[in-house]
């Protein structure tokens, strides 16, 4: 997973134009999931792209990935976080739940999971665990 992330992290820094910041923070033991690349590219997009639509204008998105070691399977989890800045912003439900929609039916098919929380300041931290590919590739 991390390098699929480090190599989307220049396409993210564009669609994340300041006063928006950006934050990786990979686990080095996150490992590989058992999805395509380009789902797994079109995921995270997804992610960003709904993250920004909450923050509006100003703020903070952190991506994190990380080794489950408390499931049933061994598992794979990206999380990607929004910290809102100072300015507020109103948007419609859609405008903020349409890249979260692609992001549930590819989970489903590929057997994921996906977990919306509130995250610290206002801000929400969506994850998505995905089965672990068996051998340690990344």
């Amino acid at each position: 997973m991390n390098p699929t992330l480090h190599k989307l992290e220049a396409a993210v820094r564009l669609l994340l134009s300041p006063p928006v910041e950006v934050s990786l923070q990979l686990d080095p033991a996150a490992g590989s999931v058992q999805m395509a690349p380009g789902e797994l590219d079109l995921v995270t997009l997804n992610l960003v792209l709904d993250a920004r639509a909450r923050l509006g204008g100003s703020g903070r998105i952190a991506i994190r990935s990380a080794r489950d070691a408390d499931a049933d399977a061994e598992a794979v989890a990206i999380a990607v976080e929004d910290l809102p800045g100072t300015v507020p912003h109103s948007r419609t439900a859609v405008e903020a739940q349409f890249g979260l929609a692609t992001v549930r039916l590819i989970a489903c098919d590929a057997a994921g999971q996906i977990d919306v929380r509130p995250a610290c300041a206002g801000g929400s931290q969506v994850s998505l665990r995905l089965p672990a590919r068996q051998d340690n590739g990344s």
